[in-house]
């Protein structure tokens, strides 16, 4: 079975040893470990992404796909849950780390718009939405900015009284 995907306009060419293609009779999903049991062809389809080379750019071996794809489907699953709503003093709280993190860290603000940020912010987060390029390059800057000015001009003071 030869399986094809294209990155950048460079088309790569994989061949799969006959054993691991889903159309041999030899093809098995034993080695497949999850918990729903009823997915036979979530289970041929986790392994035969487990068995293929290596993914794009990581350094994950078969089981740690196979770890990953149980997870992503177990968060899945998870969003059709009730979830509740994130206290503001916690909304505040996470866009101040945002904010100073992008700040020290010289990250450009439009990244909070870019999907792969949004999806680590909802990984770690599910409920909390974070705030535009926008927001993030205005409200939040100007707080931080005046939050650190506050803090600096307390700092001085003290040691002028304390000379």
């Amino acid at each position: 079975m030869r399986l094809c995907s294209q990155y950048s306009n460079t088309l790569h060419v994989r061949i799969v040893a006959p054993q691991d293609s889903p159309s041999s009779s030899n093809f098995t999903v034993q080695n497949v470990q999850t918990s729903a049991a009823e997915d036979t062809v979530g289970f041929q389809i986790q392994y035969v992404m487990g068995t293929l080379s290596r993914l794009r750019k990581t350094n994950l071996g078969v089981s740690d796909k196979i770890t990953f794809l149980d997870y992503y489907l177990e968060r899945k699953s998870d969003k059709n849950q009730t979830v509740k709503k994130l206290e503001k003093r916690i909304i505040d709280n996470i866009d101040k780390t945002i904010i100073k993190a992008f700040v020290m860290c010289n990250i450009p603000f439009n990244i909070i718009e870019n999907s792969w940020f949004i999806n680590i912010i909802k990984s770690l987060q599910p409920t909390y939405d974070s705030p535009s390029h926008h927001t993030l390059s205005s409200t939040l800057l100007q707080s931080e900015l005046a939050r650190i000015s506050v803090l600096t001009m307390n700092e001085l003071e003290k040691k002028i009284i304390l000379q």
